[in-house]
């Protein structure tokens, strides 16, 4: 019942009392003093959660599972170190990438492992784009193109940057956390998250094209743009319901 009380239970706290259990400690009192940061807060949950009888078959299995857990960790270090050796020569790359909202080192890594740190053989970013599976596919009927599916490209980079943007529209205080709330307003289910990643992949075109970094512009970016438009949007609303306007900007304090 641990998982009920800690949301990570193979975290730092998680796993310390998962071994204390399989190695033979079964008073739920001693096992939940291993709590650390804000799992302490849950005490008496975790009292609750660790009281129970363990039966020694139940222990060794628990212990096969953390030695098999620590194995795939070891193995998994061993694997990002060769791949930082391998991509030692494109840091620089990697670094710059980072600095886009949404992208960490695995990401960035990713990016480059599947389209490269030069992208000289892509035309344009939308050659990009359509390569990476985030182009918006058009269907067209009577005359009237209507958005379809997006057009098949490369799985990997596709699912890549479609958690990158999960990540950016998380983000406060962003470019992008504010352009997938305007996204969000008129696209349903995920449609949202695929235009932002299509919108990143342009982004990561120009980054590695001309070797620069993200220029971050702000969640009020759309806000400046359109300022003369949302202003006269909003009086004409007003004068529709019979309300004469005149517009006095606030001075700072």
């Amino acid at each position: 019942k641990l998982g009920s009380v800690a949301s990570d239970v193979l975290g730092v706290s998680g796993r310390d009392m998962l071994t204390h259990l399989a190695n033979g400690a079964d008073d739920p009192e001693q096992l939940a003093d291993l709590a650390r940061g804000r799992l302490k807060d849950k005490h008496e949950q975790l009292v609750e959660a660790l009281t129970g009888y363990v039966q020694s078959h139940q222990r060794y299995m628990l212990r096969q599972e953390l030695d098999h857990i620590a194995y795939l960790d070891r193995r998994i270090a061993e694997l990002d170190a060769e791949i930082e050796r391998r991509m030692s020569d494109v840091k620089q790359v990697l670094e710059r990438l980072d600095t886009l909202t949404g992208v960490g080192q695995r990401t960035a890594q990713e990016i480059v492992a599947e389209v490269g740190a030069d992208v000289s053989h892509f035309p344009s970013h939308d050659h990009l784009a359509s390569w990476s599976g985030l182009t918006p596919g058009q269907n067209e009927s009577a005359g009237k193109r209507k958005p379809a599916r997006t057009r098949p490209g490369n799985k990997h980079l596709r699912a890549t940057m479609i958690e990158a943007a999960r990540a950016a529209a998380r983000s406060k205080g962003t470019y992008l956390g504010a352009q997938h709330e305007r996204l969000r307003r008129h696209m349903k289910g995920n449609k949202s998250l695929v235009a932002l990643a299509h919108a990143m992949i342009i982004i990561v075109y120009h980054m590695l094209k001309d070797g620069t970094e993200y220029h971050e512009r702000g969640p009020n970016y759309y806000i400046d743009r359109d300022r003369k438009a949302i202003e006269l949007a909003a009086v004409r609303r007003l004068n529709s319901l019979g309300y004469s306007v005149t517009l006095n900007p606030i001075s700072a304090a």
